[in-house]
Formats: C-alpha cells, sequence, structure tokens
C-alpha cells in the first residue's frame, strides 16, 4: 500500500539505493520525485538530486526500502534517499 507520505532518513544524505531501479526520470523538486513515486504502486522509496542550480533533478525510483535491503545502500554524492513513512491513522 502506497501512503504517498515520505521521509528523509537521517543517513539519507549523499545514498542511493542500487540494483532497484524502478524508474530514472527528471523532476523539477523532491516532491515532485515523492508524486511520481506515489504513483506507482511498486515504488517503496526514492532518491533525487539536491543542488543549488536552478534545473530538472534527477529522480530515481525503487522498488525497496533501505531498510529491507541495507547491502544496496550505496554512497552517491548528490543525492537524498527518501523512503515511505509509517503512518497510523
Amino acid at each position: 500500500m502506497n501512503t504517498n507520505f515520505f521521509e528523509a532518513p537521517e543517513f539519507g544524505r549523499d545514498m542511493v539505493i542500487a540494483g532497484f531501479l524502478l524508474l530514472r526520470t527528471k523532476v523539477a523538486s523532491a516532491v515532485e520525485c515523492g508524486l511520481k513515486c506515489g504513483q506507482r504502486s511498486a515504488c517503496a522509496s526514492f532518491a533525487v538530486e539536491y543542488s543549488d542550480i536552478p534545473g530538472l533533478k534527477l529522480c530515481e525510483l525503487n522498488t525497496v526500502k533501505a531498510i529491507s535491503h541495507p547491502e544496496s545502500v550505496v554512497r552517491k554524492n548528490g543525492f537524498q534517499y527518501y523512503d515511505q513513512a509509517e503512518v497510523f491513522y
């Protein structure tokens, strides 16, 4: 179930998930990247380029979260990792 709520874990700066790429695309912001993830039922996390330079940023949607595949978390300078937040209603 996609909640469409995402959070940036403390370790998420300059980190991405390797080997579980669902889609790579360009976006205007981390919010847009999160929306794209939320629109795909297979998406569990994403990483987006951060920069002060105006323009489109690279967005990578993943099929897994870091907590379930910690061995797949790798350093990638200039990216912020986000995963689905646990939301209770």
